[in-house]
Formats: structure tokens, C-alpha cells, sequence
């Protein structure tokens, strides 16, 4: 089994936030849980790997492909400090 692709919803940038805004992903859309934001949080996974990466290569991938991680406050300040 291969590993999966781990979204962190509390790890985003405003500036990634920004862009799934015009996607028409909006942050109620992310507080809901809906597949429309489970679509979007992949696509800003994937396009950190990869900047061209398409908001449909997300759509394509099976679900059991993804892990949604819910990070505690404090392990994502961490993570973001480890990127500078």
C-alpha cells in the first residue's frame, strides 16, 4: 500500500485559503466537512509538491488515498517555523 497523501486543514495560508476562494471553496465550505473542501485541501497538498498542479488531479484521487490529520495549534506553529 502506498502512503497517503495527509491533508492538515489548520496548516493553510491565507494566501491558500485565497486561492481556493476562487475555486468557489469558501472557508464555510471547510468548517462543513463537505467533499467540495476535502477537494480543495488536496489541491493545496498536491500544489505544495507541485505549483501546477490541477485543483482536477485532486478530484481523481480515490479517497482512500487521503488522510485528514487535524493538527493540534501548537504542532502547526511548529511546522510552519520548520519551512522558514
Amino acid at each position: 500500500m502506498s502512503e497517503k497523501l495527509q491533508v492538515h486543514p489548520q496548516a493553510y495560508t491565507l494566501g491558500e485559503l485565497e486561492l481556493l476562494e476562487r475555486e468557489g471553496i469558501t472557508l464555510e465550505d471547510l468548517a462543513s466537512g463537505s467533499a467540495r473542501a476535502l477537494v480543495g485541501m488536496v489541491w493545496l497538498e498536491l500544489r505544495r509538491r507541485n505549483p501546477e498542479a490541477t485543483i482536477d488531479e485532486a478530484r481523481a484521487l480515490p479517497l482512500d488515498a487521503v488522510e485528514v490529520v487535524e493538527d493540534p495549534p501548537s504542532a502547526v506553529a511548529s511546522s510552519r517555523r520548520s519551512r522558514r
